[in-house]
């Protein structure tokens, strides 16, 4: 009868090289959900940061508002008072206030 060590022999190394590629298929899979993992928490960092970069002028903006609602009963009143002018003296008003502006404009050095 004919050996049959060589045949087993032969199918370990048929078996060992099916094995090599699925090892090597399992590998390339491997580092594609890796890369993919890394863009995915890029993007979350990315998104994160944009979150922090508008909540952060909201928070200060809340802040501010907190306070000047604790010190506004401490605060005096104005020290002018608006009064209701009729509509030829307010024109008068707003001429001379053109008047002002155009030769504070034209005094400035430049």
């Amino acid at each position: 009868m004919a050996d049959t060590s060589g045949i087993k022999a032969g199918r370990a190394y048929i078996e060992l090289g099916v094995g090599d590629k699925l090892t090597s298929g399992l590998k390339h899979a491997q580092a594609r959900l890796k890369a993919f993992g890394v863009g995915v928490r890029n993007v979350g960092l990315g998104v994160a940061g944009l979150g922090m970069s508008i909540a952060s002028p909201m928070v200060t903006a809340a802040k501010s508002f907190a306070h000047l609602r604790d010190v506004a009963p401490h605060l005096t009143p104005p020290k002018f008072m608006l009064i209701a002018l009729p509509i030829e003296e307010h024109a008068l008003l707003l001429n001379l206030r053109r008047r002002l502006d155009q030769f504070a404009f034209a005094s400035r050095p430049g």
